[in-house]
Order: structure tokens, then C-alpha cells, then sequence
């Protein structure tokens, strides 16, 4: 996660698309970036709560995205593709 401060612009707009991304599933939340992590902060009347995604909790939270929006079939190898016959595998 060191796209914080990468002068590349390619990898700026990923970050801003990122950030889009999470804005959009997190509307309450403030969104940061951190070295090894993204930060959610959310102000509320009790205070704030901040919850964190790292490397760590990446897989859980990659699953639950995966689920949510079913894209399981994106993080599938291409090993995993099983055509017909010779000649679909041939085609594939």
C-alpha cells in the first residue's frame, strides 16, 4: 500500500478510484491512506470509531467483497476452467 505519495499519475488515479470505491461502500466514513493500511473514520454523536484495512485483514475483507458482489469467479486461476471437450479446450 505505498501509493500515498507516488508521483506516477497512473497509479494516483487508481488511488483516487480506490478511494471512490470505498467512499461509495462506506458513505458514513472518512477515508485515508496510511502506509500499510486504509483507514475508515467515522464521527458519530458518541465519538469516533476508526476501523482499519491491513494486510492482515485484507483476505477476510477481500472475501466479503468477493461475496457481496459475487465475484468469485475473478479470483479464480484459469487452471480452474473446464471446457467440454478437446476441441472447447483447444478454443479456450
Amino acid at each position: 500500500m505505498s501509493i500515498i505519495k507516488e508521483p506516477n499519475p497512473v497509479v494516483q488515479k487508481n488511488k483516487a478510484c480506490a478511494e471512490m470505491v470505498l467512499l461509495l461502500m462506506f458513505p458514513d466514513y472518512r477515508v485515508s491512506f496510511a502506509p500499510n493500511s486504509i483507514i475508515l473514520i467515522k464521527q458519530t454523536d458518541k465519538g469516533v470509531s476508526a476501523s482499519q484495512i491491513t494486510k492482515e485483514n485484507f483476505d477476510a475483507f477481500q472475501s466479503i467483497l468477493s461475496q457481496m458482489f459475487c465475484l468469485k469467479s475473478l479470483f479464480k486461476s484459469s487452471t480452474d476452467y473446464n471446457p467440454g471437450d478437446k476441441r472447447a479446450e483447444r478454443l479456450a
